[in-house]
């Protein structure tokens, strides 16, 4: 059986699409079949960050309008595969015959990734409809949390039946040592979900993943995500800040 995930925060800057590619990456490497589904309408990024922006021609909006093949929209690289997001929103993106696609989608790989927009708009609620558990994304500082918190509101709101955890990203422990930032007891607290891990700041991330390539396996980001993704299909791992 499939595992589909939403990627979802309260406002941009909490790397949420950085998080979807790393956790595409950990996947992969635990030898699963991935597809990413960017749901950011005009604002589409997951084909810079893993690499597929040069192949890029048709999107799945362009699959729902009946302007081209699946097979003519889907990138694909190994065991990992992107469906890029359209620029533009039409009537045609409803939740209705996005679930159609996302059949399709569940029938065929292991592992779901749906990369929505910061915010409620139209991408959230087609990555939220369509997933089995949602992560929220935020910074351990008090704008982020309490962003994430009103996104967390709006996903029990909506979606009641929707586990929605909470994933920590871009720790850095001195500041938090030093009072600029939350420690973790405290974005739980502020954001009002479970944990299901907690991602460290380092510049391998940005420097890697914008470059459209995977982290280094020895890097403390990459068992990071490797340890959200073994979560995410219920094995017992313990939690670990790096």
């Amino acid at each position: 059986m499939s595992l589909s995930v939403a990627l979802v925060s309260g406002k941009g800057g909490a790397g949420k699409s950085t998080a979807s590619a790393g956790l595409a990456h950990a996947f992969v490497s635990m030898g699963k079949r991935v597809i990413a589904v960017d749901c950011d309408i005009g604002l589409r990024s997951l084909d810079l960050l893993l690499g597929f922006s040069r192949d890029l021609v048709f999107t799945w909006g362009d699959v729902l309008r009946n302007c081209c093949k699946f097979s003519q929209a889907l990138l694909t690289r190994g065991n990992l595969s992107l469906l890029a997001a359209p620029l533009f929103p039409t009537e045609a993106f409803d939740t209705v015959v996005f679930e159609l696609l996302m059949r399709r989608l569940r029938e065929e790989w292991d592992v779901v990734l749906l990369d929505a927009p910061a915010g409620f708009p139209t991408g959230f609620s087609l990555a939220a409809g369509a997933a089995d558990t949602a992560l929220v994304l935020s910074q351990p500082e008090a704008v982020s949390a309490r962003a994430a918190a009103s996104c967390v509101r709006e996903l029990h709101g909506a979606y009641p039946e929707l586990p929605a955890r909470l994933l920590v990203n871009r720790l850095y422990k001195r500041r938090v040592q030093g009072g600029v930032f939350l420690n973790i007891d405290e974005t739980i607290d502020a954001v009002g979900a479970q944990l299901i891990g907690v991602i460290p700041e380092e510049p391998v991330v940005a420097d890697t993943i914008s470059r459209g390539q995977p982290l280094p396996d020895d890097a403390p980001a990459a068992q990071a995500f490797l340890r959200v993704a073994q979560r995410l299909l219920g094995e017992n791992i313990l939690l670990k800040v790096d």
